[in-house]
């Protein structure tokens, strides 16, 4: 279940650094990414497997949901035109 929510939730190769959260409107508007939450908040509680596909921006956002305590770089982020707009 935990590789069925990082291939259809997430996106980018798997390196040391992790995946980035797919952009897509349909899987926020579905719930698809709450759904998710649940799940894997539900594993950690039961003392499962931690997901360990996530960049650790995207995991310190879910842990403190406040954007001012993360800080993202122009390597987090996998997309060419949104990295290109950041040095800019």
């Amino acid at each position: 279940m935990v590789a069925e929510i990082e291939n259809r939730l997430f996106m980018g190769d798997m390196d040391k650094n992790g995946k980035n959260p797919r952009y897509c409107i349909d899987h926020l508007d579905q719930n698809y990414f709450r759904c998710a939450g649940e799940i894997l908040a539900a594993i950690i509680a039961q003392g499962g497997p931690l997901p360990n596909f996530m960049r650790e921006w995207c995991y310190r956002y879910l842990c403190s949901q406040d954007p001012d305590i993360i800080q993202v770089s122009v390597s987090d982020v996998t997309d060419s035109e949104l990295s290109q707009l950041i040095m800019e």
